[in-house]
């Protein structure tokens, strides 16, 4: 019998860290959301501040690295 890739160290650590990843892309996302909420005309014409914009889109780039990285570690140790 064999035994469940779970259990395998290195699937452990690559599926999990990218799970982190994702998480933590997932809060600066969730932060940039409150931080337009809180704006007084969310709807304006005018752009919101670089540092919100930046922040957007370093979630972004987090939650898909990720997202990626688990994906690239269920892939190589399962098949």
């Amino acid at each position: 019998m064999s035994q469940s890739a779970a259990f395998y160290d290195r699937f452990f650590l690559s599926v999990n860290a990218g799970l982190l990843i994702t998480a933590v892309g997932a809060a600066l996302l969730l932060v940039t959301a409150i931080a337009l909420s809180r704006r007084p005309e969310p709807f304006a014409r005018e752009h919101p501040p670089s540092r919100i914009r930046a922040l957007a889109a370093v979630g972004t780039a987090l939650f898909l690295v990720g997202l990626a990285w688990q994906v690239v570690g269920y892939a190589r140790y399962v098949r």
